[in-house]
């Protein structure tokens, strides 16, 4: 007879007894736990945009904060890693799961069908930092947790929360509280109403000598000691047990744009690095969807000096030296940026130079709205900006799905979950982020609208103006981007405020100017990440415009010998006659159109401009200061791109 057949039998011969629970120790299965308060969740929370981190934490906080009301203290145990026996079961779960993730990414919020669930990728991390900060007691088992479940509440004498049915069958003597009738929400003087089932009823009712019941209260023993007891206080993930003993990683099914390669490809060398630790260099067997199909793929591990053994003995150092190669970034340049910031800075700068190998333009609008996400405080005090966010997270669960903006972020997450995993590996020589706070994927989904941004951008004040900008500069230097940006003395004012960008103006230059301006650089030996060239009026006062398309491609021809990334900043609407706007007008469409044919970028000016009245001085030729910021902030955008 199959468990659920079980349950429903029980519930049919009516074997549970209504009881109120209160003033009483409680054994809690988490993994069951955090399932049912996601899931079960009302409003409900996202599934399709990576998952609602701040959402979730304030209904698992509601809940422990229920217990306390009624004097009830919680001990949580969690799973670990799942025995090579199961590998079978796991595969077709992870089958069923992938069915899920694309049946939520092709439906809207209120049509996604009863039961069809995903699991978000941080939600368990984010559940123990939860029970660290609430300091509850808890243990995250090296197997299953079940066994471990079964003995602690004999031991305690505490009944059993979950909603896993294997407890009709485990003896457990204060009874199995199921989770669908825990009625936490509706506690009334300092008491939670509940259904109790125990075994006794059960051989009571059928007659049946309790010593039938099977009993499953041993725990395997494991040869890697050293990781036990760090897997065990949550400081480790049970993902290291998988590859330490069976040398497997099964990757959980996320929702994405299933028409793209699996997001966990973007945080594969991280993974290497995580698998070099833990098996000395030995390769590893990795199960993830290739394109709508699971398939197994050998991975071969980099092997570190250090030993697994030897690791909690490292200098911090040497440690963070190890992260630091994994993710190709240097921490020494975050001494600004708040420690719960750190971990994360590093994650978006990997993340964001991964997906420069096949760029898109969705990315840098996920990576401006992952920026200001990182500056907000839902803990602080409430200002223009929180209210603002607020609004937007309301309005952007019924926003449409789109499916490139879901994939970007869903490949951060898979960077952010393995460096997050790393760094505990490492013993932390970054400190530990907040990942509650870090990602709420329906509001990060809104913010990667350029307009809605660029709103928003707008009502940064003090400190946060201050820690955005912050993090804008500590992000370009730690991509090491390289930049120069050359053109005539519009540029005077400009200041995209990006660190390593050099600006070089002058007064009447043409694209000739430019050109011998790059010549001279070239012989120095120059090279840069990007070179935008600013084009103004100057060639068109003097030339027709098919003298200077010549010339024009002959520049970027040789901007490109030095740069990979060669951009136009197009010119300024001027309104000196009638003559000159009408050429500028067909040299800005000319230009507007070559650039993408050739591969190079552009910034149109002329449309931005034109929209909106008092950025140009009145000589019809200089911007004003408002002119100038706007060509400042074009010019960051692209450098940033």
């Amino acid at each position: 007879m199959g468990i659920s057949k079980l349950q429903r039998m029980i519930d049919d011969l009516c074997l549970c007894e209504e009881v109120k629970v209160e003033k009483t120790g409680l054994i809690i299965d988490g993994a069951a736990l955090y399932y049912c308060l996601y899931y079960n969740s009302d409003p409900k929370l996202d599934q399709r945009c990576g998952g609602d981190y701040p959402g979730f934490k304030d209904d698992v906080c509601k809940f422990f904060e229920a217990l306390q009301d009624c004097e009830i203290t919680p001990y949580v145990i969690l799973d670990g890693a799942a025995g090579s026996e199961k590998q079978k079961s796991l595969h077709s779960r992870l089958k069923h799961r992938l069915e899920n993730a694309k049946t939520i990414a092709k439906s809207e919020p209120d049509a996604v069908p009863k039961g069809c669930n995903v699991l978000p990728p941080l939600v368990k991390d984010v559940f123990i930092e939860i029970l660290k900060e609430k300091d509850i007691e808890f243990k995250q088992c090296l197997g299953e947790a079940d066994p471990e479940v079964f003995s602690a509440a004999n031991q305690k004498q505490c009944a059993v929360l979950s909603h896993d049915a294997d407890f009709c069958i485990y003896d457990v003597h204060k009874g199995f509280l199921h989770l669908d009738n825990f009625e936490w929400k509706r506690k009334k003087d300092g008491k939670i109403p509940a259904k109790l089932y125990t075994g006794s009823k059960f051989c009571e009712h059928f007659k049946l000598d309790p010593a039938l019941m099977p009993v499953f209260a041993s725990i395997a023993g494991n040869d890697y000691s050293i990781l036990e007891d760090r897997v065990e206080r949550g400081e480790l993930t049970t993902f290291v047990i998988s590859v330490v003993d069976q040398k497997t990683m099964m990757l959980p099914a996320l929702v994405e744009d299933f028409s793209q390669h699996s997001s966990y490809t973007t945080a594969y060398p991280i993974r290497q690095y995580f698998y070099g630790l833990l098996t000395g260099g030995q390769m590893c067997t990795e199960y993830d969807r290739d394109r709508e199909e699971i398939k197994d793929k050998r991975v071969p591990s980099i092997g570190k000096q250090l030993q697994l053994e030897h690791l909690h003995k490292a200098p911090e150092g040497l440690r963070r030296r190890v992260f630091e190669e994994a993710l190709q970034v240097q921490t020494s340049a975050l001494e600004n940026i708040p420690d719960q910031l750190k971990l994360p800075v590093c994650v978006t700068v990997f993340w964001f130079k991964r997906l420069q190998h096949h760029p898109k333009p969705e990315t840098v609008h996920c990576l401006h709205a992952l920026l200001l996400g990182f500056v907000c405080d839902r803990d602080g005090p409430e200002d223009e900006f929180e209210r603002k966010m607020k609004t937007l997270k309301d309005a952007a669960i019924r926003r449409k799905w789109q499916p490139r903006v879901a994939h970007a972020f869903s490949q951060w997450l898979c960077c952010m979950r393995q460096s997050l995993h790393l760094n505990q590996l490492l013993c932390s020589p970054l400190p530990e982020p907040q990942c509650a706070r870090l990602y709420c994927g329906p509001l990060l989904h809104r913010l990667a609208d350029e307009e809605t941004f660029e709103k928003l951008l707008k009502t940064l004040r003090g400190e946060k103006k201050k820690l955005y900008q912050d993090l804008k500069t500590i992000f370009h230097l730690l991509a090491r981007k390289k930049t120069l940006v050359i053109g005539d003395c519009v540029l005077e004012d400009v200041d995209p405020e990006i660190p390593a960008t050099t600006l070089t103006y002058r007064s009447g230059a043409t694209a000739g100017d430019i050109e011998a301006k790059l010549k001279l650089l070239a012989q120095d030996e120059h090279r840069f990440d990007k070179i935008v060239i600013h084009v103004s009026n100057n060639d068109i006062q003097n030339h027709q415009l098919e003298v200077i398309k010549p010339k024009i491609e002959s520049v970027c021809n040789f901007a490109k010998t030095m740069s990979d990334s060669v951009g136009f900043s197009g010119p300024l609407p001027s309104r000196t006659n009638a003559h000159i706007i009408r050429s500028l007008s067909s040299f800005n469409c000319w230009l507007s159109n070559w650039c993408p044919e050739n591969n190079v970028g552009f910034i149109n000016n002329w449309k931005m401009f034109g929209l909106k009245p008092g950025l140009i001085e009145s000589n019809h030729i200089y911007p004003t200061r408002e002119g100038a910021d706007l060509i400042s902030r074009n010019l960051a955008k692209f450098i940033l791109s």
